[in-house]
């Protein structure tokens, strides 16, 4: 679930970008590295949810495990590709 997420929020978010177009007057707040941020930040709620609602601790530590994890490969991506 903690990488399931994440890539289904990209996918949303990708697809409401393509809706808003590209006309070069818009606020583009969808640049592809914030679409990243915000899937990675689509755990932030199932975590709070199995953490505290649910009192599933094993479950909640996966979820942040699978944060930490994308985090990291987004900033490896991120500095790689920056000049």
């Amino acid at each position: 679930m903690g990488f399931i997420l994440p890539a289904l929020a990209f996918l949303l978010i990708n697809y409401i970008a393509s809706l808003a177009g590209n006309d070069k007057f818009m606020i583009k707040p969808f640049g592809e590295d914030n679409m990243q941020v915000y899937a990675i930040l689509a755990n932030v709620l199932p975590f709070r949810y199995y953490m505290v609602n649910r009192q599933m601790d094993n479950t909640g530590r996966g979820i942040l495990f699978a944060t930490f994890v994308l985090v990291i490969l987004y900033y490896i991506m991120y500095f790689q590709h920056k000049p």
